[in-house]
């Protein structure tokens, strides 16, 4: 529901910086100070080197990772040259498809519902943290505030 989505209160009007704070929301609660990470982001805005640069060092400040050591390399790719993130892509659109109550593509709900029966639980609900296959991180908006 992107309509939901408030950009000039909470993320200095930019659908591109509310694509890296979600990043950030989401790595931050996976990445772990004594790893190291290869990271690669789907090219969204001509300005994403300035902010992987930002991404890198609130990540690795979050965990007081000052030498920036943990993540040994991060990019932007286009996701249709890298097959794993076309992969990422898939298994992200069919989340998306169910979170939205979709039903009209029978192939679709076909992928769907093979997704949900290896994962053993339907894609409707964030997953634990300690869940190793698939991670589901549900965001809801927060609603704006009048000044």
């Amino acid at each position: 529901h992107k309509e939901r989505l408030n950009h000039e209160q909470f993320n200095k009007g930019s659908h591109d910086a509310f694509y890296y704070k979600m990043n950030f929301s989401l790595l931050n609660k996976i990445l772990s100070p004594d790893r190291k990470y290869n990271i690669y982001l789907d090219i969204k805005d001509s300005r994403g080197r300035q902010r992987l640069r930002l991404l890198r060092e609130v990540l690795c400040n979050n965990v007081h990772d000052f030498t920036s050591e943990m993540i040994a390399h991060i990019q932007n790719v286009h996701s249709r040259e890298v097959e794993l993130m076309q992969v990422a892509d898939l298994l992200l659109g069919a989340v998306a498809y169910r979170q939205r109550g979709k039903t009209g593509s029978p192939e679709k709900l076909a992928l769907v519902q093979r997704i949900e029966e290896l994962h053993r639980r339907d894609l409707l609900h964030s997953t634990s943290l300690s869940e190793q296959k698939l991670n589901l991180f549900l965001f809801t908006p927060r609603l704006a505030t009048h000044a």
